[in-house]
């Protein structure tokens, strides 16, 4: 997963040809943590179809603000500049496949 940091937004993400995933997390979030593994074994299985990306809410806290991001992990998939589906909390991994292909169908 990439880093993505305020202002850069409108470039990697609401520019990109494919799908964004972005996850807001941060480092000292115990459901972050235990959720990582989870979404780097789907962001592999997904390559090249969507591209993950990962906000640090303690160091960009603009993006999280912009994007209404009110607890954290939350997830927010974009498809061509427009959000698409909003994910908050822990998943597995078959459901998070599940709600990210749903959503890339409508």
């Amino acid at each position: 997963m990439i880093d993505l940091r305020d202002g850069e937004f409108e470039e990697r993400v609401l520019r990109s040809k494919v799908p964004v995933l972005i996850e807001f997390w941060a480092p000292w979030c115990g459901p972050c943590r235990k959720f990582a593994p989870t979404i780097g074994k789907v962001a592999g299985e997904l390559r090249g179809q969507v591209r993950f990306l990962k906000v640090d809410t303690d160091e960009n806290a603009k993006l999280p603000q912009e994007c209404g991001v009110s607890s954290i992990p939350t997830l927010i998939l974009y498809k061509g500049g427009a959000e698409v589906a909003r994910f908050v909390g822990r998943r597995s991994e078959d459901r998070l496949r599940e709600e990210i292909a749903a959503a890339l169908k409508e």
